[in-house]
């Protein structure tokens, strides 16, 4: 290949006589003399791809490449979206990785770099300085992005449009707002997206200036690309989303900021180091409790079990499927079996990072709790249990205090007509070795519906569900946004009181009141905590069912009793579930009997709707 000719780049008009020595200045104040020396020297390609490698290659940027471990698609129209911290070298990670299995691409960039001639070609140039004549100017630029992304195109965009920066209030690093034109794109032209996040950000200098003015920043862009020489780069590619699932979003906002949050949960999800001037918001929320884990209690023998087993009324199962039986019985009749279940309880919730640290989970409640579980009658085990509470039973024995919620909550007396009419549900558990099929969870969910229909006075499910301490406490604070914004009742939560509140996050990486307005669909949302996650775990199961039956959250509180775990209270108005839902559980003619039952009720579940 021939060497390209000096002069070949135009990055600054040459000056007459008089300015040449204050543009030379400039030039290497800036780092601009560096980087057109290098490009002076670089080969003459015949393709942009191979452009691009010869200039990593002269820069001495060595790109890592993680997470998906499928390639982006090789065709068909695709939206590559990334974050913006470095302010030209992303751009050519870009291409680097995307030019190499498909040659149609392009990308969304400053029209400055329409002046390198060997990028020339893969370039749409836009005017990303949000001046007044911005806007006209990037009309003709958009529309060709629309018609490349129809016509089966590649598109890389940078929906910030302007680079990472130090912003006070948040304190950190990060993109401006993303531009919803992104999501407009998105609808346009009904293409896929690949979020794509680069880790790192530009130098103190950089961050320091940019506070006086933004102006500052744009002059350096050149000599932070020349400090990144020799530098290692990580990139993480993420799953390509379909649009049929950013379509349910419904508006660009939503799915702006859905895209942004993808592309941030990236970072967090391969644990991207934090430079020194963001204060980290991931901090935990309380402490760790440092109290060593008493040893979980012996097994109890399957004699003691059975032996209980045998001084149970036939009546008190309410589920048989195969060799399963869902049981209930008060406290007093199995002894043995509930010191059985604590002791499953406590090695259950300590394998998802929850439990008490005493070796069997039993409290004064479950003395006056009825107990429902789930009996393998072929190996005579347990294999899963819940706790219920009749409501009215409740308050007649102890008022208040006999809800183990009233020990997360403090309960006013408005909300006494709702707890009068529940049921509720706590400690739930299936043991590890059962936990590969859904099947356990479901027998014990189906047998609650059966128990509710046997005790139909009761209209409503009451009860904590826990976000571990194991979820990324950014997953966590926005499960809690999400509910709050979604499926949360003003009118029942103002009678409810968290004893020990969740504390108030610094601001996330997105605009989590826009993320969460526009996404109501329950399955995006989880599929966006699975991404933060590392795709270990998502939204929590029980609470997914919960909000299928229409679940409302009061309140959410941190119990540091069950190592620091969140608990949501959540309650379902079994009147106003979805009746099909309420058949598979409680069985076709029991559901319908229970609503007719209800039918006439007080309104008590219209705060629940509202």
């Amino acid at each position: 290949m021939d060497t390209a000719k000096k002069g070949d780049l135009r990055l600054l008009p040459r000056p007459g006589a008089l300015w040449r020595p204050v543009i030379k200045c400039f030039e290497k104040l800036t780092a601009l003399e560096p980087l057109e020396r290098a490009y002076r020297n670089l080969p003459r390609p015949s393709h942009p791809a191979e452009f691009v490698n010869e200039a990593l290659r002269a820069l001495g940027v060595r790109p890592v490449v993680l997470g998906n471990e499928e390639a982006p698609p090789s065709s068909g129209p695709v939206l590559v979206v990334a974050n913006h911290p470095f302010g030209g070298l992303e751009g050519l990670l870009a291409a680097w990785l995307l030019l190499d299995g498909r040659p149609d691409v392009k990308i969304m960039a400053n029209a400055l770099l329409e002046h390198i001639p060997e990028l020339a070609p893969v370039i749409i140039g836009v005017d990303p300085f949000g001046r007044r004549k911005s806007t006209d100017r990037n009309v003709v630029p958009l529309r060709r992005c629309v018609t490349w992304l129809k016509d089966g195109g590649a598109l890389v965009m940078f929906p910030s449009g302007t680079v990472s920066h130090f912003h006070v209030r948040k304190r950190r690093i990060t993109d401006p707002p993303w531009s919803p034109t992104v999501g407009r794109l998105v609808l346009w032209s009904r293409c896929s997206v690949v979020p794509m996040y680069f880790d790192g950000a530009n130098s103190l200098l950089f961050q320091l200036l940019g506070l006086f003015h933004p102006r500052l920043r744009t002059l350096l862009l050149a000599r932070e690309l020349h400090n990144k020489r020799g530098h290692e780069v990580r990139l993480t590619v993420g799953r390509t989303i379909p649009f049929e699932e950013l379509k349910e979003i419904g508006s660009p906002d939503g799915i702006t900021e859905y895209l942004r949050a993808h592309t941030y949960a990236l970072g967090i999800s391969q644990g991207s180091p934090r430079r020194k001037i963001s204060v980290p918001p991931w901090r935990s929320v309380g402490r760790k409790s440092s109290r060593a884990s008493a040893p979980i209690g012996e097994a109890v023998c399957r004699s003691l079990l059975l032996q209980d087993m045998g001084q149970l009324d036939p009546a008190q199962c309410v589920l048989q499927s195969g060799a399963y039986r869902v049981w209930y019985a008060e406290a007093a009749q199995i002894p043995n079996i509930l010191q059985e279940i604590g002791r499953l309880r406590e090695t259950a919730f300590r394998d998802v990072g929850e439990g008490t640290g005493r070796s069997l989970d039993l409290d004064r409640f479950d003395r006056h709790y009825e107990h429902l579980f789930l009996w393998n009658e072929q190996t005579h085990e347990i294999v899963g249990a819940y706790r219920i509470g009749r409501g009215d039973r409740l308050l007649g024995l102890m008022g208040l205090e006999g809800f183990y919620t009233h020990t997360l909550f403090k309960y006013e007396a408005g909300i006494r007509p709702l707890l009068k009419k529940s049921l509720e549900l706590g400690r739930s558990f299936v043991r590890p070795e059962y936990q590969k099929t859904y099947a356990p969870l479901w027998f014990l969910w189906k047998g609650i519906g059966r128990y509710a229909a046997r005790h139909e006075r009761y209209r409503f499910l009451l009860g904590p569900v826990s976000i571990s301490d194991a979820y990324h406490v950014l997953s966590r604070h926005l499960i809690l946004m999400y509910l709050r914004h979604n499926h949360f009742s003003e009118q029942w939560a103002r009678w409810v009181r968290a004893r020990r509140p969740w504390r108030r996050m610094p601001s996330m990486p997105w605009n989590a009141r826009t993320l969460c307005r526009d996404l109501a669909d329950l399955d995006l949302f989880s599929e966006l905590i699975a991404a933060i996650e590392k795709r270990e775990r998502t939204l929590p199961v029980l609470l997914r069912q919960y909000i299928k039956l229409g679940g409302k959250v009061l309140g959410f509180n941190v119990d540091p009793d069950f190592s620091d775990v969140l608990d949501a209270l959540v309650v379902v108005d079994l009147a106003l579930a979805d009746p099909l839902l309420l058949e598979k559980t409680m069985g076709r003619e029991a559901a319908h009997r229970f609503l007719r039952v209800h039918q006439g009720d007080f309104p008590l579940g219209l705060p629940l709707c509202a």
